[in-house]
């Protein structure tokens, strides 16, 4: 069995809300990983702007040059951001366009379940139709049988009966006719 059958097997065996359910998992599964990508890249534009305020305190504190270089710093940490920022919104693009991708699959993927169930189901009542008219004929052909098992019994008790009858009058027969010979030997001595 190849694992596309054991894919459909699955999605069949699944019901009609597992593709539903497959949807939800992907669609939860692309909104966490990107989630957790903006996570990251906010911590590290948090943390790298935590360091630059850090520094400027400390600069402003020792010499008041230091200001015109944590301005410097705070600057490049902000591009920084920026381009974190937006290298995460292309990432965010790409995985979205991914999750485009997997819906069309699954669209498709339902499309063509719900086309074999289709099939299949009229085809299965089709039979099952079938079997019951092939049921209900052999239960009225059993009827029938049972019904002719009743009268070939009875009419066998029947002819039974008429056979032990017959019997009984051959018998006698066979002794009135011993007799009349017996007395028409007689006679002609």
């Amino acid at each position: 069995m190849s694992n596309t059958d054991d894919d459909l097997d699955a999605l069949l065996d699944g019901g009609d809300h597992f593709v539903s359910r497959l949807t939800a998992l992907k669609r939860a599964q692309a909104e966490h990983d990107a989630a957790l990508e903006r996570l990251k890249l906010g911590q590290d534009a948090v943390a790298a702007m935590q360091d630059v305020q850090a520094r400027e305190q400390a600069a402003l504190s020792i010499v008041p040059d230091a200001k015109r270089e944590a301005a410097r710093m705070i600057e490049a940490a902000q591009a920084e951001g920026n381009r974190i920022i937006e290298a995460g919104k292309v990432e965010a693009a790409k995985i979205m366009d991914r999750v485009h991708e997997v819906e069309a699959w699954v669209d498709e993927a339902r499309a063509t379940l719900a086309a074999w169930k289709d099939k299949h189901q009229a085809e299965a009542e089709k039979v099952l139709a079938q079997a019951q008219t092939t049921r209900d004929a052999a239960d009225a052909v059993h009827a029938e049988n049972v019904r002719t098992k009743a009268v070939l019994e009875k009419a066998l008790a029947e002819t039974e009966a008429a056979r032990v009858a017959a019997n009984g009058k051959e018998t006698a027969l066979g002794r009135k006719l011993d007799m009349i010979k017996a007395v028409g030997s007689r006679t002609l001595q």
